[in-house]
């Protein structure tokens, strides 16, 4: 929005997209206890046969019971490693997918996605290992999770490589041979077990971060027109979201408002919002812009300006180090 009066300040107030890393996380463990399988039997690491191939399937209501019960991307994934196998396994791959299957009781090649793969994966034992997924895992919040394991042939089998189990009725699906690649075969092998295991989801947020003045100095008016960028981390969109504006002014006192977004913002976007606030008192003002999503993370960020006057040019005194002028 261009001013149209002369000798107006105009505050522009942007909030630029925050890193990832910086938002909250919910681990889930499924699967308690000290069982391990044997050394002779399937694992996602176990090298008994110098190839293996396996598929497991965790519930969706196993999920909910750790806490997750919304759509949200899994960014790790975890086994606990009692033993490590006598050699680094070739090509180790993990896929997922989301499935209508209740157990591995079929074995499934379809829509399967790798989300992670080493080519020479050498497990350390001692916990809950876990792996960053090069490509994140979005669970649609209702169907159970497929996860499928898989490496190419180690040197020389061992009994060796064990992971901590629960017990499950048609919990693994597998098959495992010597001096064959695994990876491409169909399994037909059931155990009536599967491995304990961490995910990482990403927590869903709505965030508003990085500040910039823009500034006019050919119009005067006790009105600051200003805009604010609304990130969604979440891996779905919302709709006529709410956030709050509070400012505190020179004088102390504190006006806050809550404002409605009408428009929708979808998974990893961000869209400006326009609204505007009373800055006609010189001296410091402090704006804090928070977003009031139920459900979800919400992130907020406060900058201090100071001015002069009522109708000078506004000057940072409080801000972090992304905070800038934008002439």
């Amino acid at each position: 929005i261009e001013p149209v009066m002369k000798n107006r300040t105009t505050l522009l107030i942007l909030f630029l997209v925050a890193t990832l890393s910086l938002f909250a996380q919910t681990t889930v463990q499924i699967g308690t206890g000290s069982n391990t399988h044997s050394g002779t039997n399937y694992g996602p690491i176990n090298i008994y046969y110098e190839s293996a191939h396996m598929q497991f399937v965790y519930t969706a209501s196993e999920l909910t019971s750790g806490g997750v019960t919304d759509e949200r991307a899994i960014t790790q994934i975890g086994f606990y490693i009692s033993s490590a196998p006598d050699y680094a396994l070739p090509n180790f791959s993990i896929k997922m997918k989301n499935t209508t299957a209740t157990d591995a009781s079929s074995y499934d090649a379809t829509g399967l996605s790798e989300v992670y793969f080493n080519s020479s994966y050498l497990p350390v034992p001692g916990g809950f290992e876990m792996l960053s997924l090069q490509n994140r895992f979005v669970w649609n919040g209702t169907d159970n999770i497929l996860v499928d394991v898989c490496f190419d042939p180690v040197p020389d089998y061992s009994s060796t490589g064990i992971v901590q189990t629960y017990n499950k009725t048609t919990g693994l699906i597998g098959c495992r041979f010597d001096n064959t690649n695994t990876c491409g075969l169909n399994c037909t092998e059931t155990r009536n077990y599967l491995p304990q295991v961490k995910f990482v989801f990403a927590q869903p947020s709505l965030t508003v971060t990085q500040f910039e003045i823009r500034e006019y100095s050919t119009c005067l008016s006790a009105t600051e027109t200003f805009a604010f960028h609304i990130f969604n981390s979440s891996q779905v969109s919302y709709s006529n979201i709410n956030y709050r504006i509070t400012l505190v002014k020179p004088n102390g006192a504190t006006t806050t408002t809550d404002q409605t977004f009408p428009g929708t913002i979808a998974s990893n976007t961000e869209a400006i919002v326009y609204t505007s606030l009373d800055a006609s008192q010189a001296g410091n003002y402090t704006v804090t812009v928070q977003t009031l999503q139920s459900g979800i993370t919400n992130l907020a960020h406060s900058m201090t300006f100071y001015r002069q006057s009522p109708y000078s040019l506004p000057y940072l005194t409080s801000f972090d180090d992304t905070d800038n002028y934008w002439w």
